[in-house]
């Protein structure tokens, strides 16, 4: 018995289903892609909190 027989008999409504859970996937999966390649050639900006020197006075204690 391989999956494919198992699924044979299973109702449209369970087919549409799957077919959506399946969609919504592909689509989560090439959303995370593009904005990784985004935000790989678009680097987030670096707040200027963080570009001050650790001996300024200013910042706080670690």
């Amino acid at each position: 018995m391989t999956i494919l027989d198992s699924t044979h008999g299973l109702p449209v409504w369970l087919w549409t289903l799957l077919a959506f859970a399946a969609a919504l996937v592909a689509l989560a999966l090439v959303n995370y892609a593009v904005a990784r390649l985004a935000e790989r050639r678009h680097p987030p900006a670096v707040p200027s909190s963080d570009l001050r020197p650790p001996s300024d006075p200013t910042v706080g204690p670690a």
